[in-house]
């Protein structure tokens, strides 16, 4: 008796504890997807790397100009919410 009232209690909590970190998981889900539709830069972003500076070679000046947009832009969108060190180096064949 008391070995079907253990297994009782523990499939109960494990039912109880899957619904509980279910709703956790559709909560964060829906987090992203607000965070995706309102404050999303990657539009902006990919125009101006795209349309913009338009297609690069390795070793032209337009992916100089790419690379300095993207040094630019790392630093000003995460001055305040990463600490991120990007830096220049130079490749040497």
């Amino acid at each position: 008796m008391m070995k079907k009232l253990k297994a009782f209690v523990l499939v109960f909590l494990f039912f109880t504890s899957t619904i509980f970190f279910a709703q956790q998981k559709e909560a964060f889900i829906d987090n992203v997807i607000k965070e995706t539709y309102e404050n999303s830069q990657l539009e902006q972003l990919g125009y101006e790397l795209l349309d913009e500076i338009g297609p690069r070679l390795v070793g032209s000046t337009k992916m100089k100009t790419a690379h300095d947009w993207a040094v630019t832009k790392f630093n000003q969108l995460n001055s305040s919410r990463l600490c991120l060190e990007v830096r220049e180096e130079s490749l040497k064949t």
